[in-house]
Formats: C-alpha cells, structure tokens, sequence
C-alpha cells in the first residue's frame, strides 16, 4: 500500500510537472505564426500590396494621388502587426488547437506548403506567374488538377478575406462620398450597393486566385496538396483559418483604410464645400427674388 502510494505520489508529481512544463498559448501562437510563414508575410505586405494592387485599384479614383498610399505602406510597422496577430490569435484558440496546427507545419508536408507559400513574394511573384499563365495556355492542368486548388481557395478563406477587405474598403470610401453616412438608412445604403458591387467581381477575383494558386503550388503533388486540405478541413485546420483570417484582415483592413485616410478626408472636405457653395447659390436666387418683387 505504502509503495501504491509512493508511486501515487509520483504520478502527480510527474503530470504536474508536465503541465507545468506546456507552453503557454501565446509561446505556441507566436510559433504557429512563425512557423506557417505568416511572419514573412507580414513583412512583405506593403510591397505585396505595391505590386499587386487589386484591392486597392477597385476603390481608387481617376484622380486619386499616390502618395496617402504610398505613406501609409511606407510607415507599416511588421513587427507590432506580428505582435497583434499572436495576440489576437493567443486570445481566441486554445494550446490543445494550437499545438494540432503546430503538428501540421512541422510535419513534412505542412513544410512543403509552407516553403511553396513564401517561395516568391512581390514582382518576382508576379513576374513568375506571368509567366506561368502564358506558359499551361498550350499545356493546361489536368481539370483534377483545377478542381483541388478551386477547393483549396474555398476551405483557405482566400476569397473571403478578398470579399472582407473589398467591402470595409469600398464602405469607407463611398461613405465619405456620402458625406460620412452618419444616417443608418444612408449606411444601409451603402452596404447593399457594395454588396452588389461585389457579385461581378467575385468570379473575377476566384479566377485570379486559383491562377494564382495553380502557380504557388505547382511543384507539390497531387498527394500533398489533397493532405493540405485534408488538414484545412479539420476542425484545428478550420479553427486556424477562421482566426488567421480574421486577424491578418484586421491588419490588412487597417492598413488599406491608412492609404485611404487623405482621400476619404479629402472627399468630406469636397462634400462640405459642395454643400456650401450650394447653400449660397440657394441664397442668391432667393435674394434675387425678393430684388424682383421690389
């Protein structure tokens, strides 16, 4: 009996000891992102967004300068964007997910997605992929080929932080054009008109993500890729996707809505003046009136 329980006694020692031995969620979220490459990620988004601008194109004006953009790219700190998003990521997952996603990127496959993600980034990427689109014209994918990388955009939420970024950023935009929407019925407004913008482009934007993927992962077999969305489609992996995509679009949102700030006070200013100028244009006739009657 005395020996049980000693040997009770260390049991509790020695689980103790390795729970007290776990990393903490914010170790293992700092980790996930480190590892799944979205640290580098981070860093290359301003010159990522330089030369891939779709998301900022759609909103842009004719007459629109640069510079709020260029700015706004300029000043982006990766670093404290890391830090949100281990945060943000630490605060909504658990160590038991986290350490499931941890498994993935570490095992050979996950290292081979993640190796084929941050391979190339800015002109290079975009450079190579040009290149490639021109080159499978005459040698397409096999259609199995197609259908895993459409499913593959689908179950990594690519199209949906598009649709997000897209939204927030068009909102804001026609809003200050609305002279700041302040009414609900005027936001509303708003809302659905973006909305309906969206529905021509999305099949567009889907086009140009699967191009884009088709590139990304065109050295990873078909074995591999069908074990990435093995794993995205799990319920770790739809967890990780979830907050990832929610916290690097908080990011990515916060740095377009940056780019925009110039124009968006530029165009509530315009409003202000147009609103004036009618104001005393109204003035006149009525003063012209009374002239008139005189």
């Amino acid at each position: 009996m005395k020996m049980l329980a000693i040997a009770a006694v260390a049991l509790f020692v020695f689980t103790s000891a390795a729970q007290a031995a776990e990393p903490p969620v914010d170790t293992l979220a700092a980790d996930v992102v480190k590892l799944s490459g979205i640290e580098h990620s981070l860093a290359a988004l301003p010159d990522t967004l330089r030369t891939q601008s779709d998301l900022l194109a759609a909103t842009r004006l004719p007459d629109e300068k640069p510079s709020a953009e260029d700015a706004a790219l300029s000043a982006f700190d990766p670093e404290a964007a890391r830090m949100r998003l281990i945060r943000y990521m630490a605060a909504n997952c658990d160590a038991e997910m986290l350490s499931k996603v941890l498994v993935w990127l570490e095992s050979p496959v996950g290292q081979k997605m993640t190796a084929a993600e941050g391979a190339e980034k800015g002109l290079e990427l975009q450079a190579g992929m040009l290149k490639y689109l021109a080159e499978i014209r005459n040698t397409p994918p096999s259609p199995e080929r197609i259908v895993s990388i459409r499913k593959l955009v689908q179950v990594s939420g690519q199209l949906e932080m598009v649709a997000r970024v897209f939204e927030v950023t068009a909102s804001s935009v026609a809003s200050a054009i609305n002279g700041g929407a302040s009414d609900p019925e005027i936001g509303e407004l708003i809302h659905a008109k973006v909305k309906e913008a969206w529905v021509p482009m999305e099949k567009q934007f889907l086009q140009q993500l699967v191009a884009s993927d088709l590139y990304v992962y065109r050295g990873v077999t078909d074995d591999d890729l069908s074990a990435y969305i093995a794993f995205l489609e799990s319920e770790a992996g739809k967890r990780y996707t979830k907050v990832v995509g929610d916290g690097y679009g908080q990011i990515l949102e916060a740095l377009i809505l940056e780019s925009k700030k110039d124009l968006i006070e530029e165009l509530k200013m315009q409003m202000l003046d147009d609103e004036d100028e009618a104001c005393v244009e109204d003035g006149e006739g009525v003063a012209g009136g009374v002239d008139d009657g005189k």
